[in-house]
């Protein structure tokens, strides 16, 4: 623990009349060597423009600005945006947003992320003053853009899918996470012991099933609960997500029915995916088991034990 970080941290809380929320998951960072990790994980140089969601007191904040061309941050708390915006107001490339992430489309944060640094702004819902959340027609000019934050625990999963599935997607994402979820992120399926079938034990989930369909996760460093203030129940662990062409491939229906799949497949926790399959599609048990055949997949498996490719195959024919 870094002692005179905390009680700088404690200070501001103080000086503003912060008192962490847990609606919203305010846990400060309070090592450096996280933050420094995170951005040797997200590989920033002076090219680079940043997102980073709920900066806070600015911990991480700091550290970007010191390494990337430019930084987005958007915090939901209005006393901690007011707090951000005077902490970092000697920060000429960085621009604080006060609004949920996960209203705000990336169109909209890409766009106000390359153009010139202006006054922060605040895209509260219902602050008609602000320009509209959604930019039409701006798909042709987007420019890439990096995700690093340490994501509220309450909306790890919701800022992940936002991030994977919505376009445009950034080139990288560094987040960090409670470690669980992070496992569950990079999670793999059970070892195929033969041409049909897996021997059990995998641990995948559609959170992974997802991530994996748009990038190649990894755990970079796992980070004790001492690193926060106030300590949270729970370990963390910086997630590095870097994107990969296989997603590209496929249309925006094929996407589409591939999740249809995936969902039915885990609908019935720890079940037969063949009973999964039939109930969630509404289809007869004969398709599912012959769909299930031609792509070699035992029909007594368990969605868990399936990896990406064989949701795709999967998917392809049933």
């Amino acid at each position: 623990m870094d002692v005179s970080a905390l009680q700088t941290v404690k200070q501001l809380c103080s000086r503003y009349g912060i008192y962490p929320s847990k609606k919203y998951g305010q846990n400060f960072l309070i090592a450096d060597w996280v933050a420094e990790k995170m951005c040797q994980a997200a590989e920033l140089t002076k090219e680079d423009r940043v997102v980073e969601i709920g900066p806070g007191l600015g911990a991480l904040t700091r550290e970007l600005t010191e390494r990337a061309g430019q930084v987005l941050a958007v915090e939901i708390d209005q006393k901690l945006y007011e707090a951000a915006k005077e902490q970092l107001e000697s920060y000429q490339n960085v621009e604080i947003i006060n609004g949920d992430i996960l209203k705000i489309d990336n169109e909209r944060l890409v766009e106000l992320l390359h153009n010139s640094p202006q006054p922060s702004l605040n895209l509260r819902e219902g602050d008609r003053s602000e320009p509209p959340l959604k930019i039409r027609g701006a798909r042709g000019v987007m420019k890439p853009y990096k995700l690093v934050a340490s994501l509220p625990y309450s909306i790890t999963s919701a800022a992940l899918r936002k991030f994977t599935e919505e376009e445009p997607r950034p080139s990288l994402i560094v987040v960090l996470v409670q470690k669980e979820v992070a496992q569950r992120v990079c999670a793999k399926p059970s070892p195929r012991p033969s041409p049909k079938g897996r021997g059990g034990g995998g641990n995948m989930s559609i959170l992974s099933v997802a991530v994996q369909f748009y990038g190649k996760p990894e755990i970079v460093a796992k980070v004790p609960r001492g690193c926060f203030w106030p300590q949270p129940k729970v370990e963390s662990a910086i997630l590095r997500i870097e994107f990969t062409d296989v997603s590209s491939q496929f249309t925006a229906v094929e996407t589409k029915r591939l999740f249809e799949v995936v969902r039915a497949g885990f609908s019935g926790k720890r079940k037969q995916l063949q009973n999964n399959l039939l109930r969630g599609l509404h289809i007869s048990r004969q398709r599912a088991l012959t769909s299930l055949s031609k792509v070699g997949i035992d029909p007594k498996i368990r969605a868990q034990d399936l990896a990406v490719e064989d949701w795709i195959a999967l998917a392809r024919i049933i």
